[in-house]
């Protein structure tokens, strides 16, 4: 901290010798009646000198230098001289400007410096026209305004007096006149201080344009944050102004451009820059700035580039004041947000703070500049705005370095996270492979009846617990490559919940753990959602409930979520008496590649994926997930989803008539089935399995096959095989469904590899009744069959 306040201060002390290190000591002698004397003036050491003091004022008269008349009825005003200040005049008119100059003895050659006028004047010197900006006229249709400051030399001139003659006309402007003052110097100190300005404002337009395209570069093709537009934009903006202002280089290169566009664009870039560095401010630190307040000044800049847009000159001209009177304010603001934000550690905060005193500083001076209360400041003007721009741009590439040093902090926990994942899934998968193979050659060699079902018993464990595994993976990477993208239909909430629960029963065989559903009265029976996301939620959920229970129960609860500070309308809740998880635990679930327990001596195996997998998807149909839990006690795992009421489609409607209740059949010894399998291993797997049950089934290689078995003989039941030669499960089944007769429909169970629940949907919606993935088991099979022919 102590090191910020020495920077601050040393800020403060280059400033000030900036601010008060170009003040000048020499008086100024003025104009007086009409005449200002020179006579003893040394351009060799008072290089210029302004034209200022008492000028002969002509009203609403262009006089011509030849009917020039110096008595003591000329009315005389103070030059500069701005029309709508003086309450006498308007800010439309004509005038003429007379002043004679008394030359010193032998002068340098001199050259006279002209600034923009407003808006257009022709400028005599003894009768000669030297400078002149578009046509002076003494009405609107004739007169043509223009901008361009000009140094000319008048060295030519040998008398010992200078009749200065300036004619002006306003018919656009706010103000009408004169703003700045006419100086005359040594021609080289003018020519080299002109050369000077230019070469600071060219110097500076470049450099803000320059920032503005690598910050926009840096958006489009890098990191994609929004300040960095913004302020892209405010550098291209005030580029322009920088450039469309002061000395005009803008008007010198294109002198045919029209004055009203450029005077627009002047004003323009003013407002608009002002506009944009609020928002701009508001997206650097959206926590410490207040978005009302940020837009309210936001609209009021934005209103003024309105009307410079749709309105006359006058209008957006005379809207200078009230910017100049809302900028401190805004400014004001912003310095109160850039403090909040170097308290609370923001990044490049300091430099913010740094920047807002700086442009205040120069605002100030432009402003007081723009009132003629104190001179240009080139070098103010320069290293200001300069440092304004390089500061906010410090703050920017602070912000990128620091999200890429996150960004590789990050990836680099997330390497050693999937390296640790992959060692923990390189045991876990190892471990019931070893179990499969060794067992299996065991199994082989084992003469004992007694043995070999301990060890089938393994290895058929070890291959579900595979499974599981591979499972969770594949899910994992589905959605870390395809993203998620919600399929909103409606649903049949207790049937969606009964099919998972019938799926996962098998899981619950051997221990004593009934599992129990309740969904209240007020819970819509149809709601509208992805229902292939919602059982992958409920089927990590409650096998996990599965998993962790021993012995005990397992509650299932789905009501509306009413009272809950929660996003989402409908609540689950389940409830299981399993192990628990410690309050040291609970900030590892919903992590990737992480786990509850993840030391080697840990009981229960897995990917630790199945929570993560739950909270995208619960997330992405617009609800939340979390949890209760006691160690020891068993834990409840809640989740909502974003669920309006709404009504079955028509196919839904009639769905009911292919539901078990209506597929009874006396004797499952009787069923007549049909495999339609191209594996050759899986055709023995399952028919070896429905040979237990008594049940002998035909075998069709391909879905070509299976229709024209049907043709020839009847079916009550057919497992189906998706991926097939010649015909697939997919078309096969859509053919069987309107190929045959309703009465002479079998039930069809996919029987597939293809685990997504994408596949599953896949089925159902071609015509299958049923499915089950493979590997399959006997328990599932027998689940199956009892599930459409009880």
């Amino acid at each position: 901290m102590q090191k910020r306040h020495t920077n601050f201060y040393s800020i403060f002390c280059i400033w000030s010798l900036v601010l008060f290190g170009c003040t000048t000591s020499f008086a100024q002698p003025l104009a007086d009646k009409g005449t200002i004397n020179l006579s003893n003036i040394d351009f060799g050491k008072q290089k210029s000198i302004a034209l200022n003091g008492e000028w002969a004022f002509y009203w609403n008269n262009l006089v011509s230098p030849e009917r020039i008349e110096v008595d003591s009825l000329i009315n005389f005003v103070n030059f500069p001289h701005l029309w709508n200040e003086d309450p006498e005049l308007s800010s439309y008119g004509y005038a003429t400007y007379t002043v004679q100059i008394i030359k010193p003895a032998n002068p340098p050659p001199l050259a006279i410096t002209i600034p923009d006028l407003y808006t257009a004047y022709t400028l005599f010197i003894n009768g000669e026209v030297i400078s002149r900006n578009g046509r002076v006229a003494t009405n609107r249709e004739s007169y043509t305004p223009f901008w361009l400051p000009r140094t000319i030399s008048i060295d030519h001139f040998s008398s010992d007096t200078l009749q200065v003659v300036l004619h002006v006309s306003n018919f656009r402007h706010i103000k009408g006149g004169i703003r700045l003052p006419i100086k005359l110097g040594m021609e080289e100190f003018l020519e080299r201080e002109r050369t000077t300005e230019i070469g600071y404002t060219l110097l500076l337009t470049g450099c803000l344009f320059m920032i503005g395209l690598f910050f926009m570069g840096l958006y489009l093709f890098g990191r994609h944050e929004v300040p960095m537009l913004y302020f892209a934009f405010v550098c291209f903006l005030f580029s322009y102004r920088i450039f469309g202002t002061g000395l005009y280089p803008l008007h010198y290169l294109f002198p045919d451009l029209p004055w009203i566009l450029t005077i627009k664009a002047e004003y323009f870039s003013l407002y608009f820059t002002a506009a944009l560095f609020c928002i701009f401010v508001h997206k650097l630190y959206p926590q410490e700035s207040s978005k009302k307040f940020i837009y309210v000044f936001a609209g009021i800049f934005g209103t003024f580039s309105f009307v410079t847009i749709f309105f006359s000159p006058f209008y957006f001209t005379a809207s200078l004041n009230l910017f100049f009177a809302s900028i401190p304010v805004a400014l004001a603001y912003i310095t109160w947000v850039y403090i909040k934000a170097a308290f609370n550690k923001r990044e490049g905060a300091w430099f913010a703070l740094a920047s807002v005193v700086i442009v205040f500083t120069v605002f100030m001076h432009n402003l007081l500049e723009y009132l003629t209360i104190l001179e240009e400041n080139l070098l103010l003007n320069f290293i200001g705005l300069f440092s304004f721009f390089f500061l906010q741009s410090l703050i920017l590439s602070y912000r990128f370095t620091n999200s890429l040093s996150r960004a590789r902090i990050k990836a680099e926990e997330a390497a050693k996270a999937k390296s640790q994942f992959l060692s923990t899934m390189s045991h876990e998968i190892r471990t019931p492979l070893n179990a499969v193979i060794g067992l299996s050659d065991l199994l082989l060699e084992s003469k004992s009846e007694q043995e070999k079902q301990e060890f089938a018993q393994n290895i058929k464990q070890s291959g579900e617990n595979l499974l599981e595994i591979i499972n969770n993976i594949l899910d994992y990477s589905k959605l870390e490559s395809a993203g998620i993208k919600p399929d909103f239909q409606p649903v049949n909430i207790r049937k969606a919940t009964d099919e998972i629960l019938n799926m996962l029963l098998p899981l619950s065989y051997g221990k004593d753990l009934p599992i129990s559903l309740e969904i209240t009265q007020d819970t819509p029976k149809w709601v509208l959602t992805d229902k292939t996301q919602l059982k992958q939620i409920l089927i990590n959920l409650i096998g996990n409930a599965i998993k962790f229970t021993s012995e005990g129960k397992i509650s299932i609860l789905i009501s509306p979520a009413i009272s809950l500070d929660k996003s989402g309308s409908l609540l689950f809740s389940i409830t299981d008496t399993g192990t628990g998880i410690s309050d040291k635990d609970a900030n590892r679930l919903f992590k990737s590649f992480t786990q509850v327990d993840a030391s080697r001596t840990r009981k229960h195996g897995g990917t630790g994926l199945g929570l993560v997998i739950s909270k995208k998807l619960v997330e992405a149909l617009g609800g939340e997930i979390w949890f209760e839990s006691e160690a020891g006690k068993g834990t409840t795992f809640f989740f909502t989803i974003e669920a309006d009421e709404t009504e079955p489609e028509e196919d839904q409607q009639v769905e009911m008539l292919s539901s078990p209740e209506h597929n009874t059949y006396a004797d499952l010894n009787k069923l007549r089935v049909l495999v339609v399998e191209d594996n050759l291993m899986n055709q023995k797997v399952i028919t070896s399995i429905l040979s237990k049950k008594n049940l002998f089934p035909e075998i069709a290689t391909n879905g070509k096959e299976a229709i024209e078995l049907l043709g020839s003989k009847v079916f009550d039941l057919i497992f189906m095989d998706m991926e097939m030669p010649v015909m697939d499960g997919i078309d096969a089944t859509q053919y069987i469904r309107k190929a045959f007769p309703k009465n002479n429909q079998p039930v069809i169970i996919a029987m597939t590899a293809n685990a997504f629940f994408e596949d599953r949907e896949r089925c159902l919606k071609a015509g299958m009744n049923d499915f089950i993935s493979k590997p399959i088991s006997m328990d599932m099979v027998e689940v199956t069959l009892k599930k459409w022919f009880s």
